[in-house]
């Protein structure tokens, strides 16, 4: 058991710095996998097929696939992708043209930070009020007596304030 704040603080550095360092892979295995569903997604903004859509002859869907890079292969795709997301630059919207992804992004981050926040301030009610009931409910295989199939695993051996700590005999 550790006792005193210095050695408490020699084994936190390093298990930050491994989890920090650890966040490298995982962000590129995400964008890796981000990127491969986009490409295998059927469609593409290039050729649109939706009801009264006007099909693109085929010059101006090979001007556009060099506009947007869609011309070359798919690891320098990804390289771009990658250097580009690094700078925050994630290029102009195929659904709105004359605007840029990162101004609609501004434009909707409080509205999904604002639902963030609501869905953590319900999950912390929650969680807090189950934990307050049964507190050892997952961690000691003890259920509360509330519920009638876990009746007798209350009286196994773990504490119940419904019970008050009652054992089976």
């Amino acid at each position: 058991m550790l006792r005193t704040v210095e050695e408490r603080h020699e084994r936190m550095v390093p298990y930050i710095v491994r989890r920090l360092l650890w966040m490298v892979p995982t962000l590129l295995a995400m964008a890796l996998i981000t990127f491969t569903i986009m490409h295998l997604t059927p469609g593409s903004p290039l050729d649109p097929v939706a009801d009264n859509a006007n099909p693109l002859s085929p010059e101006a869907q090979r001007n556009m696939a060099k506009q947007y890079g869609l011309d070359k292969p798919v690891w320098q795709q990804f390289a771009i992708f990658l250097a580009k997301a690094v700078r925050g630059d994630f290029g102009s919207s195929y659904v709105y043209k004359n605007r840029a992804v990162h101004e609609i992004i501004r434009q909707a981050f409080p509205v999904s930070l604002h639902l963030g926040g609501m869905a953590l301030a319900v999950a912390l009610v929650g969680g807090l009020t189950l934990g307050i009931i049964d507190p050892g409910a997952g961690a000691y295989g003890h259920h509360c007596p509330l519920h009638p199939l876990y009746h007798d695993r209350c009286h196994s051996g773990g504490f119940c304030a419904h019970c008050q700590g009652q054992r089976a005999a």
